[in-house]
């Protein structure tokens, strides 16, 4: 469940905010 939600979270961060999304990669 953890991954799904993972998942979830990062591709709605990455649509609304790719800078956040990108910070957390990095």
């Amino acid at each position: 469940v953890k991954v799904v939600l993972n998942i979830v979270f990062r591709v709605g961060v990455t649509t609304i905010w790719p800078g956040f999304n990108e910070m957390l990669v990095h």
